[in-house]
């Protein structure tokens, strides 16, 4: 792409999310029905060397890793595809790396696709806007199916959609809700994760505040499953309290969520039959923060990405509370874990800020941030 089709493309940044507070009305197009224990409907996964997960709580007080191992990075120059990733979420799928990003302008695309691990500039997908087909808030979603690369979502509509691997964005026709309603913030649903044909795990408002559910189609119906709740405060009740982010492994039969407001992780079976707590520290979430402006600045934003791969999991972790984060963006944590929550090591990566991939196969872990023209800079794991 040469430097004077797609330059210098301005996108809003915003790391930290204004809490509203959002009335959601979750009908559905198809006949929802309440959750109910089956043996038949359980989620079926390949057997894996991994060993039992061991349910309970465990407590750190910032001693789970011995050392950090500082990392230092050097800048990809893919091409002259200049741009900047703004809130942005990838995933690897095969020899393409596919990147939602934030844009607020008729002529941009909310979806760039990538060869990886060149990291070469191949197209844009989608179109951002409020009409039929286009999107105002994207997201993808990961999938094990070989046809495509990943889902598609317009998050104030709730609507899904397929990307093939031609680059391709297909219609698709589940739905979790009958007449959505206009959501000008997105979808409370978050990390939603394709599990099988019409089968997906994701983060919802529920009535403790958040968990976790799988939606799955049996017939003409919709069945939703309430798999594990995410409140870790029995006072608190509030979805936002308990954002944060999800990785599944669907061959090791295993989910793990970072909070983002909380110093603490979950780790569980993708039946959630089975759960691990980690806490570290925990403070008390401040509900009174979320009715001023800006508010949340004043709890500290302990996890702000995850990523996970064949043998671990990698979380970001800031450190900081965000208003010191816009003072400093000099480096960022990245905790490594087993997929049982075992910790591994920790990681400073220095002269970065930003979200990051971990390829485990090259050893190597590819961040993607705002700073720089050239936004992907990579880093070497050691052995």
């Amino acid at each position: 792409m040469n430097n004077n089709t797609k330059m210098n493309i301005v996108y809003k940044i915003s790391f930290i999310l204004v809490a509203v507070i959002i009335t959601l009305s979750c009908n559905s197009g198809k006949k929802q029905t309440d959750p109910q224990p089956t043996t038949q409907d359980s989620i079926q996964v390949k057997q894996s060397e991994l060993p039992p997960l061991e349910a309970g709580v465990v407590e750190y007080k910032d001693d789970a890793f011995r050392e950090v191992i500082e990392l230092e990075g050097h800048n990809l120059v893919a091409d002259s595809f200049v741009f900047m990733p703004t809130n942005s979420k990838v995933l690897v799928k095969g020899k393409y790396m596919i990147m939602r990003v934030e844009v607020y302008t008729r002529d941009l695309h909310p979806f760039i696709i990538f060869k990886y691990p060149e990291m070469t500039y191949v197209t844009e997908v989608g179109q951002y806007g409020n009409g039929p087909d286009e999107f105002l808030l994207g997201d993808i979603i990961p999938t094990d199916d070989p046809k495509y690369l990943c889902y598609l979502m317009e998050t104030t509509r709730e609507k899904l959609y397929k990307l093939n691997r031609k680059g391709q964005i297909e219609p698709y026709s589940f739905s979790f809700s009958s007449s959505p309603e206009y959501r000008p913030f997105g979808s409370l649903k978050e990390y939603i994760h394709n599990v099988g044909e019409d089968d997906f795990i994701y983060s919802d408002k529920s009535k403790s505040g958040r968990s976790i559910y799988r939606s799955y189609a049996k017939g003409d119906s919709v069945i939703r499953e309430e798999l594990c709740s995410l409140q870790a405060d029995p006072k608190v009740r509030n979805p936002f309290a308990y954002m944060g982010y999800m990785a599944i492994n669907a061959k090791k039969n295993r989910i793990a969520y970072a909070y983002r407001y909380y110093k603490k992780l979950k780790f569980m079976t993708l039946n959630a039959d089975t759960i691990k707590d980690i806490n570290y520290n925990l403070k008390e979430f401040d509900i009174e923060t979320l009715n001023i402006a800006n508010g949340l600045d004043r709890n500290a934003t302990h996890y702000c990405y995850i990523t996970g791969g064949e043998n671990y999991v990698y979380v970001v972790h800031s450190g900081r509370v965000p208003s010191d984060m816009t003072a400093d963006w000099s480096y960022i944590n990245v905790e490594q874990y087993d997929w049982n929550g075992n910790p591994i090591r920790k990681y400073k990566l220095k002269n970065f800020f930003g979200k990051v991939y971990v390829d485990e196969a090259r050893k190597r872990m590819v961040g993607i941030t705002f700073a720089y023209d050239d936004p992907f800079v990579e880093f070497k794991l050691p052995e």
